[in-house]
């Protein structure tokens, strides 16, 4: 039993140095979160577009501002996007959102997988759109982007 009685206190103790080292919940509660990725997005919000970069078949950079460009990844599958001069991108409300909207080429209409702010190293050696390379908003057809008045009363604007 002696035996026995050691190795119960040998593990009890070891327990104890665990529980004394592992935070309690509400500590964990109290450490602040950490936020997803402030370059990475769900959404973005565009009222124009100034261009595009394509960087392979499944990236390009898309320049919602003048300055302002957002790479995004699409779904497998686009292989034209190398050739392609012109492109199409889908929004609902002036929003991209990524799971939902796509980038359309020609025939093929690719979903946008991630939008995510470029590195250093690309924003360097894209400062700007590629000349020639014409990005459009599209809009869904079920969301218009601008709403329709009524028709005015008895005729009088």
């Amino acid at each position: 039993m002696p035996r026995a009685t050691s190795l119960l206190l040998a593990v009890s103790a070891s327990l104890a140095l665990l529980a004394s080292a592992t935070p309690s919940l509400a500590q964990v509660a109290d450490e602040p979160q950490t936020p997803p990725s402030a370059s990475s997005r769900q959404q973005i919000r565009v009222a124009k577009l100034f261009g595009w970069q394509p960087l392979d078949d499944q990236n390009l950079l898309l320049w919602t501002g003048k300055e302002e460009v957002w790479q995004l990844s699409l779904s497998y599958g686009c292989d034209g996007l190398k050739r392609a001069r012109a492109i199409s991108v889908t929004t609902d409300r002036r929003h991209i959102k990524i799971g939902k909207d796509r980038v359309q080429l020609d025939d093929k209409r690719c979903t946008i997988l991630a939008l995510t702010l470029p590195d250093e190293k690309l924003k360097k050696r894209y400062s700007k759109a590629r000349k020639g390379y014409v990005a459009e908003l599209l809009p869904w057809p079920d969301t218009p982007e601008t709403p329709v008045p009524p028709p005015a009363a008895n005729g009088s604007a």
